[in-house]
C-alpha cells in the first residue's frame, strides 16, 4: 500500500503550505486506487465512506474523483451538518450516527485513516466496518507501526513525551498498539483478505525529478517483493477486501 499517507484527522485541509503537497498527493493517490479497485466490473456508481472522517479530506478527494455517494462518518466530529458542508465539497453526506451512516450503504469503498489506534476494541471496529461493506468491497486502513519491543523501556521510563522524542506518537488518546502481525491476524479473523499490492505516488519523469522518479519505482518494486514473498516489515498501510 501507499507508504506516504499522512494523518487526516482534524485541522486545516488546505495546501497553502508547499510542504504539504506531497502529503495531499499521497492521500489522493491512495483514494484514487481504492476507488478504481471498487469500481472494477461495476455497472453502477459506487458508494464511498470515510469511517472516522475528521475534517473530510478523504471525502473531498472521493467527490473530486466523481463518486456520487460519499458519506463522512465520525461520532466525534463537531455537531451541525451545515458547518461541515460549509467547509467541504458539496454532496458529502455527513453524520455522527452509525445507524444513519448504515442506511446509506452498503459501501463499495471505505477509508479508515488514523482511527484504529484510538478505539478500545479494534476487533469490534473492524467487524463494524466489515458489516458496512458490500461483498467484494475494499477497505483502506492504516495501523501505525509501533516498535514496542525496542521502545517499551524508554516509554516506561519517560516522565514526559514531547514531539521531538522518538516515542512521541505514544499519547493519551491512543488506546491500543498492534504490531503488523497482530493487526493482520485480527483482520483475517474478522473476514478480510489482505491484498499483496503496493504503490507509491508517481513522480513525473521530468528534468530535475528523474532520480526521484527512479527511486520511487524501485521502492514500489522492493515493497511488492516483500508482500509477495511474505517478508515481514513495519507495515502500516493496507487495502483489505471483503469477500
Amino acid at each position: 500500500m501507499n507508504e506516504l499517507v499522512t494523518d487526516h484527522g482534524g485541522g486545516d485541509s488546505s495546501i497553502e503550505n508547499p510542504r504539504l503537497y506531497s502529503r495531499i498527493d499521497a492521500a489522493a493517490w491512495t483514494i484514487r486506487n481504492l476507488i478504481v479497485l471498487a469500481a472494477a466490473g461495476k455497472t453502477r456508481g459506487i458508494k464511498f465512506m470515510d469511517f472516522g472522517a475528521g475534517n473530510g479530506t478523504l471525502c473531498n478527494i472521493a467527490r473530486a474523483l466523481g463518486v456520487g455517494t460519499v458519506v463522512a462518518y465520525d461520532p466525534f466530529s463537531p455537531p451541525g451538518e451545515q458547518a461541515y458542508r460549509d467547509r467541504n465539497f458539496p454532496g458529502i453526506l455527513h453524520t455522527r450516527g452509525l445507524e444513519k451512516a448504515t442506511a446509506f450503504g452498503p459501501f463499495d469503498a471505505v477509508a479508515c485513516q488514523s482511527v484504529i489506534e484510538h478505539v478500545l476494541d479494534p476487533r469490534e471496529t473492524l467487524a463494524t466496518i466489515y458489516r458496512l461493506m458490500a461483498p467484494g468491497a475494499y477497505l483502506y486502513i492504516n495501523n501505525p507501526y509501533m516498535p514496542l519491543d525496542r521502545e517499551l523501556p524508554a516509554l516506561q521510563a519517560a516522565t514526559k513525551i514531547s514531539k521531538r522524542d522518538i516515542i512521541s506518537y505514544y499519547h493519551q488518546h491512543h488506546f491500543n498498539y498492534m504490531k503488523p502481525a497482530h493487526f493482520e491476524r485480527l483482520a483475517k479473523e474478522v473476514g478480510f483478505t489482505l491484498t499483496p499490492m503496493t504503490y507509491f505516488p508517481p513522480v513525473p519523469f521530468a528534468p530535475g525529478m528523474r532520480m526521484r522518479c527512479t527511486i520511487q519505482h524501485l521502492k514500489s518494486l522492493y515493497r511488492g517483493l516483500q508482500h509477495r514473498l511474505g517478508i515481514n516489515y513495519g507495515r502500516q498501510f493496507y487495502i483489505l477486501r471483503r469477500e
